[in-house]
C-alpha cells in the first residue's frame, strides 16, 4: 500500500514538473512585460540602501496587533485601496504600519486547552 501511494505521488511530481516546464513563459519576457518585476526591483534596491543602527535603544514603541495575521492585513490593504480609490488596485496598497522598519509575526498558543480562561476562584 505504502509503495502504490510513494510510486503514485513520484509519478504525479514528475508529471507536474514536466507539464510546467512545458507551460512556463520565457522569465526574460516575463521581466520585460512586468511592471511588478520592476516595483519589486525598486523595493529591493531601497531596503539594500537602508543600513542598520548600531547602539543602545532610548525609547521603543511597540504596537500589539492582535488578531492582525497576515490573511486580516491583506483584507485590511485591499479595503483601504478600494475604499481611498488611489491609484494603486487594493492588492497593491500599503498600509502606514508596513512601512515601518522592523514587523515580526508571532505565534501564541495555550498549553493545555483552546481557549484559555481565567482560573476558577
Amino acid at each position: 500500500m505504502h509503495k502504490t501511494i510513494l510510486t503514485l505521488g513520484a509519478s504525479l511530481l514528475a508529471f507536474t514538473a514536466t507539464a510546467g516546464a512545458q507551460d512556463a513563459p520565457d522569465l526574460a519576457d516575463a521581466r520585460q512585460q512586468s511592471e511588478y518585476w520592476d516595483l519589486a526591483q525598486d523595493a529591493l534596491a531601497a531596503n539594500r540602501a537602508k543600513r542598520p543602527i548600531y547602539g543602545t535603544a532610548k525609547n521603543v514603541i511597540l504596537f500589539v496587533g492582535d488578531g492582525m495575521g497576515p490573511t486580516t492585513v491583506t483584507a485590511g490593504r485591499i479595503y483601504e485601496g478600494q475604499r481611498d480609490g488611489d491609484d494603486l488596485p487594493g492588492v497593491r496598497n500599503i498600509l502606514d504600519f508596513e512601512t515601518l522598519p522592523h514587523v515580526a509575526l508571532s505565534k501564541t498558543y495555550n498549553t493545555n486547552v483552546q481557549v484559555p480562561t481565567a482560573p476558577a476562584r
